[in-house]
């Protein structure tokens, strides 16, 4: 009987130690992701129509960005995960203004549209029809966004 107990708990102490192993791993995260949205207070926001800057949020691991509508002018909070904004900070840390980053997802997304056709199979000339259509709707100059293929 005392054989099999000492097994059960020889057992147990292997599954607390396992977990007391993924309990630090995660305080060490949420240590990192702190100081990540420490680093990151003040820093620019821009996403779509809206820019603004970071704040401190009151949970350690996320941050608040302080946005303005840029046309209509409406303010919203966001509190959002510091990784998440981090990963969002990547993608635009080549953009020196709101302008330059909604200009490139204008066009960036003009191009998805235009591959999309031809995914379609549309002809050429109806590409550039819809294409010219589109570019004007949202002020873009129109071309052709397709990467050459080979």
């Amino acid at each position: 009987m005392n054989a099999e107990l000492e097994v059960r708990l020889e057992g147990l102490r292997d599954v607390i130690g396992v977990l007391a192993d993924h309990a630090q791993k995660r305080r060490d995260f949420d240590a990192k992701k702190a100081q990540i949205a420490k680093d990151m207070i003040g820093l620019p926001y821009y996403w779509d129509k809206y820019s603004g800057f970071i704040k401190e949020a009151k949970k350690a691991t996320e941050v608040e960005v302080h946005l303005t509508h840029q046309t209509t002018e409406d303010v919203a909070i966001w509190r959002l995960d510091a990784i998440h904004v981090y990963e969002h900070l990547l993608t635009i840390q080549d953009f020196s203004s709101w302008e330059a980053y909604y200009e490139n997802q204008k066009l960036g997304f003009a191009n998805s549209v235009e591959d999309l056709l031809l995914r379609w199979g549309l002809s050429q000339k109806e590409i550039e029809e819809k294409m010219t259509e589109y570019c004007s709707k949202y002020d873009i100059p129109y071309k052709s966004y397709r990467k050459v293929r080979k």
